[in-house]
């Protein structure tokens, strides 16, 4: 019976293979192309012909995947009946054995019986004991995987539970619901506001003062230290103590980043915004608040007119347009990085802007678009007048501008590498917005989740950091005495801890001791590892070297003193800039005016220096370096 009925299986499962092989051949690409192209020859036209090619080419395939699918399912299905309980080796072994089975020996009736049976019934025999065995295997693995199903159930079941996913065009979110609902629609439209905001933003590696005396300290993507609570929320949220020049990875960067979307901005703007808005909307909304402060859209605040055109059921054109009168600060035609960077908003929210191209773009793109584009498109928008009454005429629609956006991508910013967008999201948070989708899966995310995430040995701060920081706390209250006590202890502790040399030097300005630290600036800048510093860190370093020239020249009352001490200035200014990318646009006005006044216009000479340099000793009792050193530009000596 074996023989026979594997010569009847081999037929159908023969055939099957044959069949899988025919269809794999068959290319319904190639061939709907080739139609194509005949049709195409002959002169004929159809509507949609891309269209119908494309459902054509979907057809076939999805007919060669069923049929592939059937042959090799009824291969499968053959091959195992034949195995199981028909057809194989082993069932061919035990007939043959049953056949060959002595009866005549010396055996118990039972064993006799069965024997004889075995005999007389071989092929029967063989399969029923093959059932047998196949039913006891079955009850064992059953047996052995009864504890282990329910468990594999559970895990599956917590996999695909609740995952539901909705487009994200129709989307809307509603301040108006509960408090469940309402954490799951910012869950879900929390990646697209993460990456809108590293996209105008960008990604800066270092704690940096964009202009020490009278900046922000900054970490990441714009998240400005600019008073004690910042810098608590900070340092509580990374788990560490943050000062200037302190890293951040890309990882912390999205920990701080949501964190502060979470706890700060998102509760505003459902408590100022009253009806249901679409999720470009709540983005822009997102974004404009993470920059301008947590309550933006409150009564009498910058973002007020904008959250009251919405309540009111203003237009589209009508809200990009007060957005852009709120936050852009644009008069006229007059535009910047900042200004850009929320007419790309506003482009985003009318729909000129994709999220692909916002992922695609580099980050910080905003801020480099008017290197590119010409002199009569660097306004996206226009005014009728500069009236603060004025109403926006519209905005316009530049074909190029995700051409601009995608343009440049890698800029060196601060001594970060700015890459595109989608280099600094999670994996799952770039798939989302590829497919515009959002996930409203109901994971809920607070702040508590957030916070302390980042608890690494490598960013636990060193005994001179911590100093360090505490003094920029001091300095940030304006207790500068204080400060400079501390930062003093952050340079015992670590005595090539140029931060600190460069928050002493500024803390010595902010009292009116310019020679201190210029003194100080100047140890720093003789340092052995002056050249391992970061550019930015030694652009700031030369930035407060100009600072108490400036202030040291001001209070000269020798005309020759003056001079050398602006034009000191003025080639530590010029290394700032190389350095650091800062143009430093106040401090460089005040000097060219103070160079170029009256009396000190004409060229400084080299007797000048001569001159001045006795005055200094005469004033300060103090001995100066070689006057040759002053003419050392290349070291840029301050």
């Amino acid at each position: 019976m074996s023989e026979e009925f594997s010569k009847i299986v081999m037929t159908p499962e023969q055939a099957a293979k044959k069949l899988r092989e025919l269809i794999e051949k068959k290319n319904p690409g190639k061939y709907i192309r080739e139609k194509r192209r005949q049709k195409n020859a002959k002169g004929i036209q159809e509507d949609w012909a891309e269209l119908r090619d494309l459902a054509a080419v979907l057809g076939l395939n999805v007919a060669k995947a069923s049929a592939w699918l059937a042959a090799g399912g009824s291969q499968f299905l053959l091959t195992l009946a034949r195995w199981t309980t028909l057809d194989n080796k082993y069932l061919r072994k035990m007939e043959e054995k049953f056949k060959s089975a002595d009866v005549d020996k010396k055996q118990n009736k039972f064993s006799k019986f069965f024997s004889s049976v075995g005999k007389k019934y071989p092929n029967a025999s063989a399969h029923l004991l093959w059932l047998l065995c196949l039913t006891a295997l079955s009850f064992g693995a059953y047996s052995a995987g009864a504890n282990l199903g329910p468990d594999i159930a559970q895990k599956v079941k917590e996999i695909t539970k609740g995952k539901k996913y909705v487009k994200f065009k129709n989307f809307v979110i509603d301040p108006t619901a509960d408090n469940e609902s309402w954490q799951h629609m910012i869950d879900a439209i929390h990646p697209y506001v993460l990456s809108h905001i590293i996209s105008s933003e960008g990604f800066i590696k270092r704690v940096y003062n964009d202009n020490f005396g009278s900046g922000t300290l900054t970490i990441g993507s714009g998240f400005a230290l600019m008073d004690r609570e910042h810098r608590a929320f900070a340092e509580k949220t990374l788990g560490r103590r943050i000062g200037n020049g302190s890293s951040i990875t890309i990882e912390e960067n999205r920990i701080l980043v949501s964190a502060w979307l979470y706890k700060k901005v998102y509760p505003k703007i459902r408590r100022e915004i009253k009806v249901p808005m679409d999720s470009k909307l709540f983005v822009i909304l997102s974004v404009a608040a993470y920059n301008k402060g947590s309550n933006t859209y409150g009564n009498k605040n910058t973002g007020h007119p904008v959250a009251e055109a919405i309540n009111k059921g203003k237009s589209k054109k009508d809200i990009a347009n007060i957005y852009l009168r709120c936050f852009a600060g644009i008069k006229g035609t007059s535009w910047s990085g900042l200004a850009n960077k929320y007419a790309v908003a506003a482009l985003y929210y009318l729909g000129d802007i994709d999220d692909v191209t916002i992922l695609d773009a580099v980050a910080e793109a905003p801020y480099t678009l008017e290197n590119y584009l010409p002199k009569d498109q660097q306004c996206l928008l226009i005014y009728d007048s500069d009236a603060r009454s004025a109403r926006a005429k519209g905005v316009h629609r530049i074909d190029n501008i995700k051409e601009l956006l995608l343009k440049e991508k890698h800029r060196v910013t601060k001594g970060s590498l700015q890459e595109p967008v989608r280099e600094y999201l999670t994996m799952e948070q770039v798939d989302l917005i590829e497919n515009g989708l959002v996930d409203l899966s109901g994971a809920t995310i607070s702040y508590s989740d957030y916070a302390a995430k980042s608890k690494t040995e490598t960013n636990i701060a060193s005994e001179s950091e911590k100093l360090n920081a505490d003094g920029e706390d001091l300095f940030l209250e304006k207790k500068y005495k204080a400060a400079i006590k501390k930062f003093k202890s952050a340079l015992e502790a670590d005595p090539q801890n140029y931060i600190a040399y460069s928050n002493l030097a500024i803390s010595y300005y902010k009292i009116g001791q310019f020679e201190n630290g210029l003194k100080v600036v100047q140890k720093l800048i003789n340092s052995s590892f002056i050249n391992s510093m970061p550019n930015d860190i030694k652009g700031y370093t030369y930035y407060n070297a100009a600072l108490c020239r400036v202030a040291i020249g001001d209070k000269a009352s020798d005309i020759a003193e003056k001079k050398h001490n602006y034009a000191m200035a003025q080639k530590n200014l010029d290394l700032a800039k190389k350095f650091s990318g800062n143009t430093y646009p106040g401090l460089s006005k005040i000097l060219n005016k103070k160079m170029h006044s009256g009396e000190l216009s004409e060229e400084l000479k080299f007797d000048d220096y001569k001159h001045a340099i006795r005055n200094l000793e005469k004033t300060s009792k103090k001995s100066y370096p070689d006057i040759n050193l002053l003419h050392d530009k290349s070291k840029g000596i301050a």
